[in-house]
């Protein structure tokens, strides 16, 4: 995730289009700003990094914790175009996503993930152009089924991914250069980057 933040920051966004990231769920980070006792939020604008909002430690896993994250981003970051990325390890339709190292690896279910998201799309003025998974085996019919009601496009891998995730530098460089971007440029844009393919598979928490 630190090198996931490393390559944003490559990027200068313009001033309409923001990142906002919620940290939590590691033992450690490679990094001398997130904090591994506290759940923290940031704001990435323009080339800057900034916290915004901590609280104590919360379980990652459990899906009270996404909904006070979407619910966040709806009250602060009201936007045209909005999308939604899980970064973690993933374990499908039978294990999920996220794992939280803090609390016995506890993962955010399909199920609750639908919970999460189905607790704030009321308040949403419309879906989200895509929700991805930058982690393993998240690609299932199962997966897509949940996801459906609350995005126009999904983004996931049905196999393992490579460590290092997706190349964030290329996702946020294209928002920046297009903040009009459908679900469906994002994934074309996607499918084209060259994502870390030298670097180990992350392995797979056992469940």
């Amino acid at each position: 995730a630190t090198t996931d933040l490393q390559e944003m920051l490559q990027v200068t966004l313009p001033e309409n289009v923001k990142v906002v990231i919620q940290t939590g769920g590691a033992k450690k980070w490679q990094n001398d700003q997130v904090k591994a006792d506290r759940l923290q939020r940031y704001e990435y604008s323009g080339n800057t990094l900034e916290l915004k909002d901590e609280a104590d430690h919360a379980i990652r896993g459990d899906p009270a914790t996404l909904k006070d994250f979407l619910k966040y981003g709806e009250e602060n970051y009201q936007a045209d175009h909005k999308m939604l990325l899980f970064w973690n390890h993933g374990g499908g339709s039978i294990s999920g996503v996220c794992f939280d190292e803090m609390n016995d690896s506890d993962s955010l279910s399909l199920r609750e993930i639908d919970s999460a998201l189905n607790s704030v799309y009321g308040q949403m003025s419309d879906k989200f152009e895509f929700i991805g998974f930058d982690a393993c085996l998240m690609s299932t019919l199962e997966t897509a089924n949940i996801i459906a009601p609350y995005a126009r496009y999904m983004f996931a891998s049905e196999e393992t991914e490579p460590g290092g995730g997706w190349n964030y530098t290329d996702i946020v460089d294209f928002l920046s250069g297009y903040p009009d971007a459908t679900g469906a440029d994002l994934g074309e844009m996607q499918c084209l980057s060259l994502i870390h393919i030298s670097e180990p598979t992350r392995p797979e928490p056992i469940s």
